[in-house]
């Protein structure tokens, strides 16, 4: 994607194309090449080929920044004041697509993921993951990621796929997610509801099946269900 200034054409002959080269190394952009009037080729970062990743993760780091990654590409990302909440999926979206790309013309900056960041959330291309307790993340990624909601099935058995016989992957909310009235929901339909941790996913919690709440669990195995937004 070119952020800024014109997009060179074929004709303006080898000067135009060192810059083209120059926007694909340096600042990590998408470089269009034109032929009158018409786009007809590329200059993409080697990275970009390497790696077709189709996963962009959110980070949080040890400092508070917000580190948006796509494979080995990462990138520091200040949402400015006033964004409204809930852009990381449609951001995400867009550099899978690539329609978009962080890069420093775009005001990002080149990050690296070490120990000190927090897998905070996961882009799929259909929907968000959540990897860590979404009331752990600060201010600025919450409003980054906007408000998830969930399907929260008391089950018997396990669930294993969903109506439409998709498989069904557990999302990473924990017991401190949860409301109190989802507590007291979960208090009257399941016996010795009793985390021993409030950080505990639920995930160790068999008979609790958290989904997103567009994806629900096979019918005939789900005894009671309740919609959460965090």
């Amino acid at each position: 994607m070119i952020v800024g200034g014109r997009e060179p054409d074929l004709g303006e002959g080898r000067g135009g194309f060192d810059r083209l080269v120059d926007r694909a190394a340096n600042a990590g952009e998408i470089a269009h090449v034109v032929r009158e009037g018409h786009r007809v080729a590329a200059v993409v970062p080697l990275s970009l080929l390497q790696e077709r990743v189709t996963t962009v993760t959110l980070y949080q780091t040890g400092g508070g920044d917000l580190v948006i990654a796509r494979g080995g590409s990462a990138w520091t990302v200040r949402p400015p004041a006033g964004t409204p909440h809930g852009t990381f999926a449609a951001d995400a979206q867009a550099w899978l697509d690539d329609a978009w790309r962080p890069g420093e013309r775009g005001g990002q900056v080149r990050a690296r993921i070490d120990e000190s960041c927090i897998r905070a959330v996961e882009w799929t291309g259909e929907e968000i993951r959540l990897r860590y307790p979404k009331c752990s993340l600060n201010e600025t990624a919450n409003a980054y990621v906007g408000p998830l909601s969930y399907t929260l099935s008391v089950v018997k058995g396990s669930a294993g796929e969903d109506a439409v016989g998709r498989p069904i992957e557990e999302m990473g909310i924990t017991y401190a997610d949860i409301d109190d009235a989802t507590h007291d929901w979960l208090n009257e339909n399941v016996d010795d509801w009793r985390p021993s941790d409030p950080w505990d996913p639920f995930e160790k919690f068999p008979w609790v099946l958290v989904t997103p709440a567009d994806q629900d669990p096979r019918a005939d195995n789900v005894i009671c269900s309740r919609t959460l937004t965090i």
